[in-house]
């Protein structure tokens, strides 16, 4: 799992209509306190014209978002490596009556499935829509909300913000943003000794290639930036392996190039870590001797950040720092 986001082209919605008499449409509903809202993205902007009671969210950020002010959507485009919608910081959120929508891995999203879901708001800054396919999703007749400028560099704090904006509900954004951002400062203040230390941030891709960290720009580097760590002078700003990808290929023979105050390694299980944690270089890379594994999920809270997963992803983290703050 990867912050890299990659989007694919959504099928055309085909919108038909139904032989015989033509039913008298609904009347549109009242806008109530606070609307109509206008918000801005990366394609035009998403008129809301009343409160939404029918919100679909295209991604796992969006849907965070949404339950961060307090609005469960009607449906969910599920990651696809967690078809279920099971992830940690959702527990008990997500109950029978939200549909699933699965999703896949290069990220297209059934356009049919969100429709039947019969939104009167479709969620989407963090599904990394093309113009194609938010042209698609526009023709169910309803706001699509996609990315704000770029789906890989938006921030957490401004997805949050422009979501809760959409739902009528800017105040409560604001307070889950606070309490996120609390949670940071928290952190800091609990690890002092974090300050000036390093770290190294790799993932197994196959037993022969690691991805590693190497972007000043990636959230992960901005987040830990914060509680005081920074990338090791051999690895920040070497080029990237892919142009947007903010890590660099290396090879098992590079293992001792992971060196840092905190070495954090990303397994999809822990046999594939088995190799790397029994290298008898692996103890030589942190002063404590210790290479801190990490599963996918908790990877990609804390590098594809939202509101609610990256206050998860850093309790998870908890352990690590105290280790790597001394």
């Amino acid at each position: 799992m990867n912050r890299v986001i990659r989007a694919a082209a959504l099928a055309v919605l085909l919108l038909t209509t139904s032989c015989g008499a033509a039913a008298a449409p609904e009347p549109a509903p009242a806008a109530g306190p606070g609307f109509p809202v206008t918000v801005p993205h990366a394609y035009g902007v998403a008129e809301v014209p009343a409160e939404p009671s029918r919100v679909v969210a295209l991604s796992v950020a969006d849907a965070d978002a949404a339950l961060a002010v307090g609005v469960t959507p009607v449906a969910v485009v599920t990651p696809f490596y967690a078809p279920d919608g099971d992830l940690p910081w959702l527990a008990g959120r997500l109950g029978p009556q939200v549909t699933l929508i699965p999703g896949a891995p290069d990220f297209t999203i059934d356009t049919e499935a969100v429709a039947a879901a019969r939104p009167d708001l479709v969620l989407g800054t963090g599904a990394a829509l093309t113009p194609q396919a938010h042209e698609s999703l526009t023709r169910i007749g309803v706001p699509v909300l996609a990315h704000l400028t770029d789906p890989v560099a938006d921030r957490w704090e401004d997805r949050t913000v422009a979501v809760g904006t959409a739902l009528g509900r800017p105040d409560a954004a604001d307070a889950a943003v606070a309490e996120t951002t609390g949670a940071i400062t928290a952190l800091r203040d609990r690890y002092p000794g974090l300050d000036g230390r390093t770290f190294s941030f790799s993932v197994i891709q196959s037993p022969s290639a690691l991805g590693t960290l190497v972007s000043g720009d990636d959230f992960l580097t901005v987040v830990l930036g914060e509680l005081g760590l920074r990338l090791p002078d051999t690895l920040a700003g070497r080029p990237e392996s892919a142009p947007g990808s903010g890590i660099v290929a290396l090879g098992p023979e590079q293992l001792t190039e992971l060196a840092a105050d905190l070495v954090i390694v990303v397994a999809p299980d822990p046999a594939a870590a088995e190799p790397l944690l029994t290298d008898p270089r692996a103890a030589t890379l942190a002063p404590d001797g210790q290479v801190h594994t990490m599963d996918m999920i908790t990877a990609t809270a804390l590098r594809s950040p939202s509101v609610l997963g990256l206050r998860w992803g850093l309790e998870q983290l908890d352990a690590p720092l105290a280790a790597a703050a001394g």
